[in-house]
């Protein structure tokens, strides 16, 4: 049966019968050129529309330079502009991984797309790296599911506003379905994060009966029958020696 996915598109969003621009990523010294077309990213990107159709030198140039960015993630970026798709996806993971390598580069290099696309203030590439993580998130891989760890998070959270929801799809993950392991590296996160997660379960847990729970003081109180034998030793030869 063919696909049903819709693959015309109206003439007008096409955008691929204007002019190119260039965008110029990385320092001066090292910087990569990108020649995209100039409708296409400006439908797209509110900092290139107002970039490229303002009183700026790079509407007079027709090149904007990005020397705080990666070349790579313009090059995601750009992959998507034109295909709809993001080329990410790991494909090989070792058996009884918690977390490999290469699934960890793969939530990263989302998330730097995302905080991008957040610079750039364009919504729809948002919402395919947001929907990308996503995917990734539910795909079950070597017989297990992967959630993005202090890598990809800290990126989110050095890079939005605290109102981003990939914020809070990070939070919820971590207050609905983690696991200890999951903080093993606890000091890697980011304090805002944690934060997040703590506030998350207080939140969202089961509301507590009133008081405290003092039928099971005795958890948290310390053995008194156990005697010291290393201070009974000490008290004992505290006095000899001639």
């Amino acid at each position: 049966m063919a696909s049903s996915e819709e693959i015309r598109v109206a003439a007008p969003l096409a955008g691929l019968t204007s002019g190119f621009i260039e965008v110029r990523v990385g320092d001066e010294a090292s910087a990569q050129s990108f020649y995209v077309h100039q409708d296409l990213i400006c439908a797209s990107s509110e900092f290139f529309e107002r970039a490229l159709n303002g009183d700026w030198q790079e509407a007079e140039d027709k090149c904007v330079k990005l020397p705080d960015d990666e070349p790579k993630v313009f090059e995601n970026y750009i992959n998507w502009l034109y295909t709809g798709k993001i080329p990410i996806k790991c494909t090989t993971i070792p058996k009884g991984s918690r977390m490999s390598r290469e699934v960890e580069n793969e939530y990263t290099a989302l998330c730097e797309l995302f905080v991008f696309c957040e610079k750039l203030q364009d919504t729809k590439g948002k919402n395919a790296s947001t929907k990308a993580l996503y995917q990734g998130c539910l795909e079950e891989r070597t017989g297990t599911l992967y959630f993005p760890l202090s890598p990809a998070i800290n990126v989110v959270y050095n890079g939005t506003p605290c109102t981003s929801p990939l914020r809070a799809l990070l939070r919820d993950g971590f207050v609905n379905r983690s696991a200890p392991h999951w903080f093993k590296d606890g000091d890697d996160y980011c304090k805002e994060f944690l934060y997040d997660v703590v506030v998350g379960m207080a939140t969202d847990r089961a509301k507590p009966s009133i008081g405290l729970n003092l039928e099971g003081l005795s958890k948290y109180l310390e053995d008194e029958s156990e005697k010291k034998e290393d201070t009974a030793t000490g008290a004992t030869g505290k006095g000899g020696g001639a």
